[in-house]
């Protein structure tokens, strides 16, 4: 059920300011304009669970996929390091 839960509210998902935001912030990253680890802080701020912080990131690169296709590649290995973190955590 979770993951069908999930495909619905992916509309939802991307309308929301804190997804915009982390998958802005991923951008920044990528471009030098922003240190990773303030992906991290972010993320950890919001107060959610270690699954659920994952899963918000994981949908914030699909939304750099969207936003900034160029960026992918790069976004991804961002991605890699602050999930390891976050996971470690």
């Amino acid at each position: 059920m979770g993951f069908f839960s999930y495909m619905l509210n992916i509309n939802k998902r991307n309308a929301d300011p804190i997804q915009q935001k982390m998958a802005q912030m991923i951008i920044d990253v990528v471009e030098d304009r922003q240190h990773p680890v303030e992906i991290i802080r972010f993320v950890q701020s919001q107060g959610w669970g270690r699954s659920d912080q994952i899963e918000r990131l994981t949908h914030a690169l699909s939304m750099v996929r969207v936003f900034r296709a160029d960026l992918y590649p790069q976004a991804q290995e961002i991605y890699r390091q602050v999930g390891a973190i976050l996971k470690a955590t």
